[in-house]
């Protein structure tokens, strides 16, 4: 299987964690870097600072030029680390539940650490508004079973990464859901350029596989500001279960 990774790189070599997220990802994958500065050592395509936020749409044309050229193709930010296990086991959930429909895509869940506990920072409730959500306790919109899997919908689309197979990049592509100019169909610029393909997708993660589903955002930088600990989606997990157990 060949896999082509795409890497978002706003502030150059001076991002600490972008080595260890390249390195990692090369393990498995070619890795092109599209930044505002030359990545000594690594494939990079350059682009003025002026490209701004644009710059998360980049990587759209380079990934439609390379369809016939790759089985799979990644968007990250630079300080999402996904480790080869991660990766390894979302490609087979994605094969798995894609055969069904080729809209269903596991989709990772972004974590952060604050005071030796684990946070999903895109789960806080308050994300839940750009999808119509409370804002207050709306963390998973849906909980569906695809193939035996209980998988988890969650309210916010944001994970600064994407996963897609050949089909489903092929399948956004022919429908007109991978524009390569710059919009703001989900929220502002960043979050369209990372995550407006799941308007298109049925985005979920399969709950047994959140450990290995889960990508550490290296930075840290919204805990404990934002963020859902993990320990509360366990609760709405259990919470589901019993209803089902209820109504069987």
């Amino acid at each position: 299987m060949k896999i082509l990774t795409t890497v978002i790189n706003y502030m150059g070599s001076s991002v600490p964690y972008l080595r260890p997220v390249i390195d990692e990802l090369s393990k498995m994958s070619d890795v092109v870097i599209f930044g505002t500065e030359e990545i000594e050592g690594y494939k990079t395509i350059v682009f003025d600072k002026s490209v701004g936020e644009h710059l998360v749409f980049k990587n759209r044309q380079y990934l439609i030029d390379n369809i016939d050229n790759y089985d799979y193709f990644i968007y990250v930010e630079d300080d999402v680390f996904i480790s080869n296990n991660s990766l390894t086991t979302l490609i087979e959930l994605n094969e798995r539940i894609s055969k069904i429909d080729v809209r269903n895509n596991v989709g990772f869940l972004r974590y952060e650490i604050h005071n030796d506990t684990k946070y999903f920072d895109d789960l806080h409730p308050e994300h839940s508004i750009h999808m119509g959500g409370d804002g207050i306790t709306d963390v998973i919109r849906e909980i569906q079973v695809i193939d035996g899997l209980v998988c988890l919908r969650p309210w916010n689309h944001l994970s600064a990464s994407y996963v897609l197979s050949r089909n489903q990049l092929k399948y956004l592509i022919d429908n007109n859901y991978f524009p390569t100019e710059p919009h703001t169909k989900y929220v502002y610029y960043l979050e369209s350029g990372s995550s407006d393909i799941n308007l298109y997708l049925n985005k979920v993660t399969p709950y047994d596989y959140i450990e290995e589903l889960s990508t550490h955002h290296m930075s840290n930088k919204y805990i404990p500001q934002y963020g859902a600990p993990a320990t509360q989606i366990d609760d709405i997990v259990r919470e589901w279960k019993s209803k089902q157990k209820d109504n069987e």
